[in-house]
């Protein structure tokens, strides 16, 4: 077994999700379906066979003539909301919607451990500016039972980073000079605006907090777009 420590990053989406892993050198993407980097942040729970189907797999099954069960996505826009303590019914009994993200989770740091044969209990996870809009207490609620649900599948040690300001660093190692960005971040839940000073020279500054000069963000992403 590899004796190498490795830090995952998660990408939960509303729509997709990925996965990173790092040893301290270059980052990378892992392929966890279909021989894709990305898979739809879905589930089908098989009422025949009591068998639960991720990602592209979940939607294959929903769509199968005759198929049977549940078909769930979006689930992050739950996060933080009412709903989460309520649950909702999988093979005729009540299930927490923290044991339905978990088996996704659950999955994607499956398909992470199997990639370096190892067990990597180290994540960075990305998450909204605002999982809910005008509503702090809300907003921390969501991201510990975030956390919460990465501790039940095995990651021990769990930070958060706010997802456009990961986008603006990955945007940061192609540059060789000191510029201002505004990264817009529209996902499928949420739209989120940062301005934020960027350069190979601030890269390795421990603390970025002096960078970040805006950030906000509105509930409204992809998902809105769709159905209206």
């Amino acid at each position: 077994m590899s004796s190498l420590h490795y830090v995952a990053g998660i990408d939960f989406g509303t729509t997709n999700s990925a996965v990173s892993v790092s040893d301290g050198g270059e980052p990378h993407m892992i392929q966890i379906g279909h021989g894709s980097t990305t898979i739809p942040s879905a589930l089908f729970f098989d009422e025949s066979t009591r068998s639960v189907f991720m990602g592209y797999d979940a939607y294959n099954k929903y769509r199968e003539p005759f198929s049977e069960g549940r078909f769930m996505r979006s689930l992050k826009r739950i996060l933080g909301t009412p709903i989460m303590s309520t649950g909702t019914q999988i093979y005729g009994k009540n299930t927490k919607f923290e044991d339905i993200i978990a088996y996704f989770i659950r999955y994607l740091k499956e398909k992470l451990d199997t990639s370096v044969n190892q067990s990597v209990t180290d994540v960075v996870m990305g998450r909204p500016v605002h999982f809910r809009d005008n509503d702090s207490s809300g907003d921390d609620a969501a991201q510990n039972q975030l956390e919460q649900i990465a501790h039940n599948v095995g990651f021990k040690n769990v930070e958060f980073q706010y997802e456009p300001i990961a986008a603006a660093f990955a945007h940061e190692r192609n540059l060789t000079s000191e510029h201002l960005a505004l990264v817009i971040d529209i996902g499928g839940g949420t739209s989120d605006f940062t301005v934020i000073r960027l350069g190979a020279n601030l890269m390795n500054k421990p603390d970025r907090t002096d960078d970040i000069l805006a950030n906000t963000g509105v509930r409204i992403g992809g998902n809105d777009f769709d159905h209206a």
